[in-house]
């Protein structure tokens, strides 16, 4: 069995033993081309944090990982042949895993037993997955306590199913739902369930990724996510830079004049969302006179 260097290495002076974090950064193409998650399951026991590339890795090689209990958190990507019952067996042996990411994966979900409940994960990224409406479901029940959701670029979802199944993690303070929805298929009548989502949850969420949302209500967001902290709106097809501006509220005709309708000219998301510091947007949202406006936030990339 081919062994990645870092494992045998001991060049800084680590023992095994004390070794707590395996991040990608670790691996190589080469690296991982064999199942050495046995070596992690026999050396490094005291591992929290594993964040590993799965793509060649054999189904019945993740039940190594059943060995190291302490994980708190774990990142498989692209794990391909990872399934449903592996998966449970993970996440009964690491009661104390709270962060859970499944990029890329193949699971079908919905076959989960609906009784299950892993009340310890809070963290869960699913993006770029097959994942159903009905999955979605399964994990709503199957994990409630999820605070951080990341459903990016997962196609088969739909708004009018995964916005209401979302809207029952009571707990929930960010959300990464950017692609969710192909251009091409999009419908206007779907706001109306995003809408609704905002409205239940938007008042707990502190971070909020809508990269390529088709259409955007920006003054809905302002008006029902005034916590945002963080903010992703590149990449939106229809959605005007003005409505950020600070309003002069001693002048109304300042207000959006061209954009809305005077019986919607409200609020600007900066004056709503007072804690926003980090800004993603889409160079063509905006020009040069209005980067004025966006100086007191703390990162903004366009």
């Amino acid at each position: 069995m081919f062994i990645p260097y870092f494992l045998t290495s001991n060049s800084k002076g680590m023992r095994f033993k004390e070794l707590t974090r395996l991040e990608y950064s670790n691996f190589r193409k080469s690296y991982y081309k064999y199942n050495f998650l046995e070596v992690l399951s026999i050396k490094y026991k005291s591992l929290k944090l594993l964040e590993i590339p799965c793509k060649r890795i054999e189904g019945k090689c993740y039940e190594s990982i059943l060995e190291c209990t302490q994980f708190q958190s774990l990142s498989l990507i692209n794990p391909n042949n990872l399934d449903a019952g592996t998966l449970v067996k993970i996440l009964i042996a690491l009661p104390m895993l709270s962060s859970l990411s499944l990029y890329g994966n193949k699971i079908e979900f919905e076959s989960l037993e609906i009784n299950l409940r892993f009340n310890n994960i809070l963290t869960l990224d699913i993006g770029w997955s097959d994942i159903t409406n009905e999955g979605l479901e399964v994990i709503v029940s199957v994990m409630p306590n999820i605070t951080n959701l990341t459903i990016y670029k997962c196609f088969y979802l739909t708004p009018a199913k995964c916005f209401p199944a979302i809207s029952k993690f009571d707990n929930l303070t960010a959300l990464n739902t950017s692609y969710t929805s192909r251009p091409t298929s999009y419908d206007y009548n779907d706001d109306q369930y995003f809408a609704q989502f905002l409205t239940k949850q938007g008042e707990k969420l502190t971070s909020l990724k809508l990269t390529g949302f088709h259409h955007i209500d920006t003054q809905m967001v302002a008006k029902c996510c005034p916590n945002l902290e963080t903010l992703h709106l590149n990449a939106c097809a229809e959605l005007v830079i003005s409505w950020i501006k600070k309003s002069d509220l001693n002048n109304k005709s300042s207000l959006y004049n061209h954009l809305i309708p005077f019986e919607k000219q409200t609020y600007s998301l900066l004056e709503v969302c007072y804690r926003l510091n980090t800004f993603h947007l889409t160079v063509k949202h905006y020009n040069t006179d209005q980067l004025q406006i966006l100086k007191n936030l703390s990162f903004l990339f366009l």
